[in-house]
């Protein structure tokens, strides 16, 4: 089963297993899907946004927020805003933003 998380301006969306009705948690042929997975970047995030990234292959991925902070991108981590030249690992993304519902009634 492949997971998606699509992240912005603080809200996350993910979906658990738990919250799908029997028929829903197995997609059917015909179904596109909302997005493709994200493909490893060559290098480090060039801009800011939502990425993912794994440290070291003993290490799960971990959702960060790329910033600008006085010109340089940063990321926070451990505590403190991190320099992404320093954060070493493999990186995917920018994850994208969260897709709105349609709304009918808006004109």
């Amino acid at each position: 089963m492949a997971w998606s998380a699509y992240a912005d301006a603080g809200r996350f969306d993910a979906i658990c297993v738990c919250d799908l009705p029997l028929g829903d948690m197995i997609r059917k042929p015909d179904m596109k899907q909302p997005f493709p997975p994200l493909k490893p970047l060559p290098g480090l995030p060039t801009e800011p946004g939502w990425y993912w990234w794994k440290g070291d292959e003993q290490s799960r991925e971990n959702m960060v927020r790329v910033r600008l902070t006085n010109g340089e991108l940063t990321a926070w981590w451990l505590n403190e805003d991190t320099p992404v030249a320093d954060m070493k690992g493999r990186w995917r993304g920018p994850i994208p933003p969260f897709p709105e519902p349609d709304n009918p009634t808006a004109s």
